[in-house]
């Protein structure tokens, strides 16, 4: 049992790491790790110093111009940061600047960012000298500028152009509008139509009003007085051949608002009576006729007059819509042309911070460079260390 528990010791000691090898391994091979350290900083000093061209950064914000798009005119913080980038605005860089490069490569020399809160655009212009980042970044903002109001001054213009062809268009609308009412006025006359039926309106007024009285009063009372007269024949047949009647009947009958007198003869006064009566009837029957006659044409001309009322009303309003379309379209051409005498302040690109003088470049960041290089030069001299003291062992 106790040689088994050696070897099983053994076995574990052989598998440990022993830091004193080690640290004897790496003071053997220490000039070799001590080497790669100062090689690899030396040659990282000399590429940092000598070879890498440094790079000064200069950093410039800008308000975005009052031309927000809102109205057709300007454009929208995204689409203002998107043409700050663009091949326009870098081709107008280039030919200020004088710079042998392609808008690519220019545009890798300016970053941006945008705060669309507050409407402000940040470029950092970087080069290889400092003075050169710093005249980029105001070269930049003059040719944005100037681009940013060409541009708007082109939406300006293609505005106007639209606006003033729908003034055109309203006034040619508005002139055909008049004109319909006016030719619509002319032939067909309402105010006649309207004397018209207030003439048949006020005779049918009286016509009815000579109806009732025919129905109410005159027929009613000649039929009474028909009545009375048969009656009395009836009772007295003798009456019928008498030559003369009573005095008392000469008097015309006091309640009687015709006024007619009492005939000398009960017979001729009932045959009188009976044709008065006759003629009432068919006076009222042809009034009656007249009447309906009447409400029919009444009723004609007042559904032709609501016809033309209403056509008049549908071009009255399609003469109040031209007028309103031409006073938007005044509106909007006189706007645009305010517009235009603000373009200098619209598509102003106003400084809100200035573009510094770097004092120092950068990149690159030699001492970080060389502290890179000298740890990957340890790291490289400490593994060739154990591998070259590994190798040794295994021959």
């Amino acid at each position: 049992m106790n040689g088994v528990s050696d070897l099983r010791e053994q076995a574990y000691w052989d598998d440990e790491i022993d830091l004193r090898q080690l640290v004897e391994t790496l003071l053997r091979h220490k000039w070799v790790i001590v080497g790669l350290v100062v090689a690899a900083t030396a040659v990282a000093g000399i590429y940092s110093y000598f070879i890498l061209p440094p790079r000064y950064e200069a950093v410039m914000t800008v308000a975005l111009p009052a031309a927000d798009g809102a109205d057709g005119i300007g454009m929208s913080v995204a689409a203002y940061d998107a043409f700050a980038g663009s091949n326009r605005v870098l081709s107008a860089v280039l030919a200020r600047s004088g710079l042998d490069l392609t808008p690519r490569q220019l545009s890798d020399r300016l970053q941006r960012s945008v705060n669309a809160n507050e409407r402000l655009l940040t470029v950092t212009a970087s080069a290889q000298t400092a003075g050169e980042a710093h005249r980029l970044t105001l070269m930049w903002r003059e040719a944005f500028e100037a681009e940013v109001r060409a541009y708007v001054r082109e939406q300006l213009d293609e505005a106007l152009d639209a606006a003033l062809r729908e003034l055109e268009r309203a006034r040619e609308a508005l002139s055909r509008a008049e004109a319909a009412l006016v030719a619509f006025d002319r032939e067909t006359p309402l105010g006649l139509l309207s004397a018209r039926l207030a003439r048949l309106e006020t005779e049918l007024a009286a016509a009815e009003t000579e109806l009732q009285r025919l129905q109410n009063v005159t027929i009613p009372l000649e039929s009474v007085r028909v009545q009375l007269l048969e009656d009395m024949l009836a009772a007295e047949p003798g009456l019928a051949s008498t030559s003369a009647y009573v005095d008392g009947l000469t008097r015309p009958l006091a309640d009687d608002p015709a006024g007619v007198a009492a005939p000398l003869h009960p017979a001729a006064e009932l045959a009188s009576a009976r044709a008065r009566l006759e003629t009432n009837q068919q006076a009222a029957e042809l009034l009656q006729r007249r009447i309906e006659d009447l409400h029919e044409r009444i009723a004609a001309l007042n559904h032709e007059q609501t016809l033309l009322e209403k056509e008049r009303q549908r071009l009255q309003d399609a003469l109040d819509s031209a007028a309103a379309r031409l006073r938007g379209a005044s509106g909007r051409v006189a706007e645009l042309e305010a517009r235009a005498q603000q373009l200098e302040h619209l598509t102003q690109v106003r400084i809100v911070m200035d573009p510094f003088m770097p004092e120092s470049p950068v990149a690159p960041r030699k001492m970080l460079n060389m502290a890179l290089a000298a740890f990957l030069g340890l790291f490289a001299g400490v593994g060739f260390s154990l591998f070259h003291e590994f190798w040794r062992r295994t021959e």
